[in-house]
């Protein structure tokens, strides 16, 4: 198979070809089919060494032994347009991609084996990212993005296992816990949605390279009891506060749920709260309230016009 186009080599390539063949590989001019006096020509380059002679010298010589010498002596510098032509040419050209990946496991290949476990990420992957947060909420998404960002910087833009297992262990020791468990999850979310989606198989590698670390919260506050809940009841003076306290103990609302309340969404008549909320993060409907809050509510709400 045929790995060079005979018609684009130069005569400088077709000599050092030649040469290194009957100097260095020992073959005679006979089996090349020619003179001495006629290799002594094409050497000197006093005879331009004809194709046949070409495809003969080819021969003898290994793929990589022909890519050293054609192509070994050239000392410029590539540059990203000469990158893209030759992956452009890899993908449209069978024997071109033999050479290349042959060429490539020679001189590269354990720089390429050692980083066959690495993704780069691209802007591309940031502003896909970018955009699956829009579902989250702002708060969230602020968040995620920030850490994505500073996870971007100090690694470089580039994932591998262990890079992400050593990366999480430093944010332990250097920022703490909290932070490292916040950049572990925002950094497994990143590979679940986008490396993942790319390249499903190296997604799951990185993915379980590395643990979320645990945060050990050394206070825990017991709950309340009954008693203590009717304690601080009785304590407050205000009746809007009182009401409030009340709303929050018998729903289990949250306070900004309980202060985004329309009236619309309070039935103090059947003692439902209509709350309607489907988040990421919490699903609630409705939730109920005792005939006396009710009454309570409605009075201090609707002073005018009392519950019947």
């Amino acid at each position: 198979m045929a790995i060079l186009d005979l018609d684009k080599l130069t005569n400088e390539q077709k000599i050092r070809l030649f040469t290194y063949v009957t100097e260095e590989k020992w073959i005679t001019y006979e089996q090349l089919g020619i003179s001495k006096a006629t290799g002594w020509r094409y050497k000197k380059g006093l005879r331009e060494i004809p194709k046949e002679v070409i495809e003969k010298v080819l021969q003898f010589l290994a793929p990589d032994e022909i890519a050293r010498i054609v192509y070994g002596k050239k000392i410029e510098k590539a540059d990203i347009n000469d990158l893209l032509k030759v992956i452009n040419t890899a993908v449209e050209d069978p024997q071109f991609r033999s050479l290349l990946f042959m060429m490539l496991n020679r001189f590269l290949g354990e720089y390429v084996r050692q980083n066959t476990n690495s993704y780069v990420v691209t802007e591309e992957d940031l502003k896909l990212f970018e955009k699956i947060l829009e579902q989250k909420s702002k708060a969230t998404r602020d968040e995620r993005l920030r850490h994505i960002k500073y996870a971007m910087r100090d690694l470089g833009f580039s994932l591998s296992p262990e890079s992400l297992k050593e990366y999480i262990l430093e944010l332990v020791t250097e920022e703490g816990p909290n932070v490292a468990r916040h950049r572990a999850n925002t950094l497994k979310l990143f590979i679940k949605e986008v490396v993942a989606s790319r390249n499903p198989i190296l997604g799951q590698i990185l993915y379980n390279s590395f643990r979320v670390p645990k945060v050990d919260y050394k206070y825990s506050p017991p709950p309340l009891s009954l008693e203590i809940l009717k304690n601080i009841f009785q304590l407050i003076g205000h009746l809007g506060a009182k009401t409030f306290f009340l709303i929050l103990a018998e729903t289990g609302l949250r306070v900004g749920e309980v202060y985004s309340l329309s009236v619309e969404q309070v039935d103090l008549e059947n003692g439902i709260i209509k709350l309607m909320k489907n988040s990421a993060t919490k699903r609630a409907y409705i939730s109920f309230l005792h005939k006396e809050t009710c009454e309570g509510a409605a009075a201090f709400t609707f002073p005018n016009n009392p519950l019947p």
